[in-house]
């Protein structure tokens, strides 16, 4: 069930961040698409010796089995053989937060190949020089080049930070891109004694967070960058309303309102810090408890009944929810929220020429869309990589016209709706719909006023806002 809620006022970038989806090449990698990965000139490297590969990850971020939590990297060394290395051997660990590994690796204590944190934090890593460029990216990963978003790569190589010698640098100059998403709001309408319409129009904004109505009953994500973002957009909500209305107005551009949000989002001067912290203290009162993984199988199990999620683990959450019979659903708030990336970077470490290769070729290989949607499956989040079976995962799991909504309200009724006719957004009930009805489209909603963002392909298939069901 498609329980996603993008408002209009997201429609301009989550239109462009549709255009991942767009690439309409072929999914299954063929035999030469996988040996598109030439070895490099070299004599007196001996492929054949040991190579261990130093990999550090975020939790539950890499596919895997219950029966065998090693399968993906089985299935790069069996790659990796076939390429020319014959003796590959995958190290993998994994961390909690990108604050944790920072620390890990500002320690000295554990070398790496490769991490993943996020964008923000390689920010920080460029910054303290405990990144090094990947200056062979454009010679050694042919499939990252053929099959990522370009829309989405651009977005991410183009974030600038300074070195430490203060040089202006890009991320694409250290980064593979891995995943991407947003932040929201995941929630039960239905949890302990919620009033199910107000909850679902309360998540139309940050306000549900510190509202009394839901005291007790909210996690918090344990992450710097995502909560004060959150904060920020709470505190300085007037102004992002203002912003809003300008465009809505015609006032400002589309890159106008972008830049004026972008910039409140990235404010850190002292008085900034100063409010934040304030607000971000009135709404430890309100919540739950903090927390970097478990929200996402607290909701389901009724411990908690709203939490501030990334989307990835919202899907994880809502299928799971399914299964159990839970109503969980996944807000975007109307004023915006924070769009992230994850990337694959390789730490300022000891390591040989070839464990260097071998690290280019898992890039390489996790850009395969075959492998590259075993991932997504696994984690519920969106890759860098596109594809045509890429673009139908994410159609099936974001599109609201491919499933119709169930909500059970009672023993003796039951509501159908489409997503876009949900509810009123003045918080008044449900409109309660036989089946029929729903289906013959013979009804009337308030709702209509206010349609969800969502796209369709024109006949070139290109990604176009179709707002007109």
């Amino acid at each position: 069930m498609k329980r996603f809620y993008f408002y209009p006022i997201l429609a301009v970038c989550m239109f462009s961040a549709a255009a991942v989806c767009t690439n309409n090449r072929p999914i299954s990698p063929t035999i030469a698409q996988k040996s598109a990965f030439s070895l490099p000139n070299r004599s007196s490297i001996d492929v054949n010796e040991k190579i261990v590969l130093r990999v550090k990850n975020m939790e539950d971020y890499i596919y895997m089995t219950d029966d065998d939590q090693d399968i993906f990297f089985k299935q790069f060394e069996a790659y990796a053989d076939e390429v020319g290395y014959h003796n590959v051997e995958v190290v993998y660990s994994t961390t909690d937060t990108n604050e944790t590994l920072y620390t890990q690796l500002l320690t000295g204590k554990s070398s790496y190949d490769l991490i993943c944190p996020s964008e923000y934090m390689i920010q920080k890593m460029i910054h303290e020089g405990l990144l090094v460029k990947l200056n062979k990216r454009h010679t050694l990963l042919p499939n990252y080049d053929e099959f990522a978003s370009a829309y989405i790569r651009n977005r991410f190589d183009s974030i600038e930070t300074t070195d430490e010698d203060g040089n202006t640098v890009t991320l694409g100059e250290y980064g593979v891109g891995y995943m991407w998403g947003t932040l929201g709001i995941l929630f039960n309408p239905f949890y302990s004694d919620f009033d199910p319409s107000k909850a679902v129009y309360d998540a139309t904004s940050w306000d549900m967070l510190w509202n009394v109505d839901y005291n007790g009953t909210i996690s918090i994500k344990d992450s710097m960058r995502d909560t004060y973002a959150m904060a920020v957009m709470q505190f300085y909500q007037t102004e992002l309303e203002e912003y809003r209305d300008q465009y809505e107005a015609s006032e400002i551009t589309a890159e106008q309102y972008n830049a004026h949000v972008s910039e409140i989002l990235n404010r850190s001067d002292d008085q900034t810090i100063k409010d934040v912290e304030g607000i971000l203290e009135t709404l430890r009162g309100n919540m739950f408890g903090l927390e970097v993984d478990s929200g996402k199988s607290d909701i389901v199990s009724g411990k908690i009944g709203i939490n501030l999620a990334w989307s990835g683990d919202a899907v994880y959450s809502m299928d799971l929810g399914d299964e159990e019979g839970k109503t969980l659903t996944y807000s975007i708030p109307e004023l915006g929220s924070n769009l992230w990336f994850d990337a694959w970077v390789m730490p300022n470490t000891p390591r040989s020429e070839l464990q260097e290769e071998v690290a280019y070729l898992f890039l390489d290989f996790l850009s395969i869309p075959e492998y590259a949607r075993e991932n997504m499956e696994y984690t519920g989040y969106t890759s860098f990589i596109g594809g045509e079976d890429i673009r139908d995962l994410v159609r099936d799991w974001y599109d609201v016209r491919t499933d119709e909504i169930y909500y059970p309200v009672d023993e003796d009724e039951e509501i159908y709706a489409s997503i876009y006719r949900l509810n009123p957004l003045d918080g008044s009930d449900y409109e309660a719909l036989s089946y029929e009805d729903f289906l013959s489209d013979e009804h009337d909603s308030a709702f209509d006023e206010h349609l969800l963002v969502y796209f369709d392909e024109d006949e070139e298939g290109e990604i176009i806002d179709d707002t007109n069901p």
